[in-house]
């Protein structure tokens, strides 16, 4: 079963490329390289981490190996797991403790009856990510790689499903090849309280943190060099799945459903509150360092 500890929490290095590193309590300073010199304020650590795009590191170790990647959204986490898109969301109080973490709450979104895809990582950045969690450096995580987007390949027939970030908000798409069948696309989420949707089409999921939305979904065909929009809604059906009705459309050419999921309305606090960070420092070179527990 997924738990959302399965991370600890990451000190976060920004540069050109992009470096993070994560450290648990009993880091010591030496263990920062020598020549990085870091500042006493945490304020350009964070408008360095709030300007931040949206980036997935593949699991090489440094959480539970159900997971295949995992990224930071505005706060919240996410997990992507065997058949699910797993969000951890900071409850409303965060701690300031170093021995602490936030309370959260975990939604897991389902894809139901899916096959089960082919996780790729897909336009690798520059940066890399390095975990060094206690003392002992042969249960380091080095190196790990970050993409702009991750791709699950064969979700249904003809499917796939594409996560990526626009800016700090998190988007998904599923791609229809040709000839598939968008109607076996359904939707489940665990961990929500309950499910509607608003006047403004918006998919509205009230939790234990809050009320979260996925907005109403941009559904597109590209046909010609150009953008043509189709019709679509979200159906909520008795047992609280989710399907997307989307109106006739040329199945001919792919088709794109691509929701917006939006954590303003849950996630709230400065960037360094919600990430825990006992300690942030920002040195010469524009590396950022989030001091957190493990």
């Amino acid at each position: 079963m997924f738990h959302s500890r399965f991370t600890a929490l990451a000190l976060l290095t920004l540069s050109i490329p992009l470096l993070a590193i994560a450290a648990g309590r009993s880091t010591k300073v030496k263990e920062v390289p020598a020549q990085s010199k870091t500042s006493d304020t945490k304020a350009p650590a964070n408008g360095v981490l709030a300007n931040l795009p949206l980036y997935f590191e593949a699991n090489r170790g440094q959480t539970d190996a159900s997971v295949s990647y995992l990224a930071n959204i505005a706060g919240a986490r996410f997990f992507l797991t065997r058949d699910s898109a797993v969000f951890a969301l900071p409850n409303k109080r965060v701690s300031k403790k170093l021995e602490e973490r936030p309370e959260e709450t975990v939604v897991r979104m389902r894809t139901v009856n899916s096959q089960r895809g082919l996780d790729e990582g897909m336009e690798r950045l520059p940066g890399v990510s390095n975990y060094f969690i206690g003392n002992d450096s042969t249960k380091w995580v080095k190196d790990v790689p970050q993409y702009a987007k991750v791709k699950r390949q064969g979700v249904y027939p003809g499917v796939d499903m594409v996560f990526y970030g626009n800016q700090r908000q998190f988007e998904y798409d599923f791609v229809v090849a040709p000839g598939a069948d968008p109607s076996r696309i359904e939707l489940a989420f665990d961990g929500v309280d309950g499910i509607h949707t608003n006047s403004a089409g918006d998919l509205v999921l009230a939790t234990a943190a809050g009320e979260f939305l996925q907005k109403k979904p941009k559904v597109y065909q590209q046909i010609g060099g150009r953008q043509v929009e189709v019709a679509s809604h979200y159906r909520v059906g008795a047992n609280k799945d989710v399907h997307f009705e989307v109106a006739r459309y040329d199945r001919r050419q792919a088709l794109v459903i691509d929701p917006t999921i939006q954590f303003n309305a849950v996630v709230g606090g400065t960037t360094d509150e919600n990430l825990n960070g006992a300690g942030i420092a920002v040195d010469s070179s524009q590396n950022v360092y989030v001091v957190g527990s493990a």
